[in-house]
């Protein structure tokens, strides 16, 4: 076991000589402990020992390893040693309370950092919201109620109804800033765009769903299905197009046998294969022009409304804003993202702090793909 335990660091870390490694739990009781400890000793790494006087093993005084009680001071003194006595515990600026930055709030409080997050609205939750609007979705919130309770708990300073400008975040001396800021709804490119109005229009309420619509999805995503769902569900005749082989593409098939169950009840017409080429008014209604993808072929279709889903811009001013003032240029080593290693990229002796960027601030992407993002960069930091 000790050396399957070895092979893995090794893999991991690389040579062991000269690493901190801290065994911690019931000492007393465990198999491996001491031939661990052996091994590593062996290979060069300082040991120490983490455990209350009862659950060490007899006789560890004799052991080549220091014995520590305090869990939470050890655990202190490795994070100093791994990213420098300057930069522990840091000062963590995140704008943006979505899924994202909570979850780069959150890990950040975890390990110790001190953290503030600025949101301009006066909730958490940020696009997850929209897709609330559906009731069987409602669910969703579930993720934001948890993130929102954990970055509570953990002490961060939320600011809600705060906007984050360069000057507020520079006040605020932090050693690194996560701009989770999310996206912007991307507009059609197709000739009388203008015309349309977008899935958020619809979700948020802004926009009323009208008799008749036409929903226009390039994503193939959640939201597209989920605007059209919300539209029939109030009494809309919809027929939704995409470009596509088929509706909801990129949606995994356990949501997307429940989308088109629930599609199918209300009666929504799915046209796949084609896309929208041209929007005009004639009277006091649309005309949409749809071109076969395969053939060219072109029809028309007279609606009231026509919702497009294009997914999002990011909504990246700040970023761009903070990025002459930052260590790294708003850089990110991906080689070390991936492998959940800390970021040393230093392009700018004289910047102030840190700066990255996650989520949608980044691109088009999903929930999952946000708190994955925060979870990699934090946990390494």
């Amino acid at each position: 076991q000790a050396l399957l335990d070895a092979y893995t660091m090794r893999r991991r870390l690389g040579d062991l000589a000269g690493k901190h490694v801290a065994i911690v739990g019931d000492l007393t009781h465990s198999r491996v402990v001491r031939s661990n400890l052996l091994l590593l000793h062996t290979l060069g790494a300082e040991v120490v020992l983490v455990a209350p006087p009862t659950l060490l093993p007899t006789g560890v005084q004799y052991w080549p390893a220091r014995v520590s009680h305090d869990f939470d001071a050890e655990v202190a003194t490795l994070r100093a040693r791994r990213h420098g006595e300057d930069l522990w515990p840091a000062r963590a600026l995140v704008v943006g309370a979505g899924p994202g930055g909570l979850e780069t709030a959150r890990v950040a409080a975890a390990r110790g950092h001190k953290v503030v997050l600025f949101e301009k609205e006066g909730t958490t939750g940020g696009q997850l919201n929209l897709a609330r609007a559906l009731g069987w979705r409602g669910n969703l919130g579930g993720i934001t109620r948890w993130l929102d309770m954990q970055v509570r708990k953990l002490g961060v300073d939320l600011r809600l109804g705060t906007a984050a400008t360069v000057e507020a975040v520079l006040a605020e001396a932090p050693d690194v800033v996560v701009v989770a800021t999310g996206g912007k709804a991307a507009r059609g490119d197709f000739k009388g765009s203008e015309l349309a109005v977008s899935s958020w229009d619809i979700l948020s309420g802004k926009v009323a769903p009208a008799k008749n619509v036409l929903m226009y999805d390039v994503t193939g995503e959640h939201a597209g299905l989920t605007a059209a769902d919300y539209m029939a569900e109030r009494g809309s005749l919809v027929e939704v197009v995409t470009p596509d082989q088929m509706i909801g593409e990129s949606i995994g098939g356990t949501a997307r046998i429940h989308f088109m169950k629930r599609l199918y009840e209300t009666d929504v017409i799915m046209t796949p294969s084609k896309y929208l080429r041209e929007l005009y008014l004639e009277g006091n209604k649309l005309i949409a022009v749809l071109r076969e993808y395969h053939s060219d072929k072109e029809e028309e279709r007279e609606v009231d409304q026509v919702v497009h889903e294009y997914g999002t811009l990011p909504v990246d001013d700040l970023y761009h804003a903070l990025k002459p003032d930052s260590v790294n240029g708003g850089e990110l080593d991906y080689a070390a993202f991936v492998a959940l290693q800390p970021q040393t990229v230093a392009t700018n002796p004289a910047g102030r702090f840190h700066l990255y960027r996650l989520g949608d601030a980044v691109y088009s992407r999903n929930v999952q793909a946000a708190i994955y993002d925060a979870a990699r960069l934090m946990r390494a930091f």
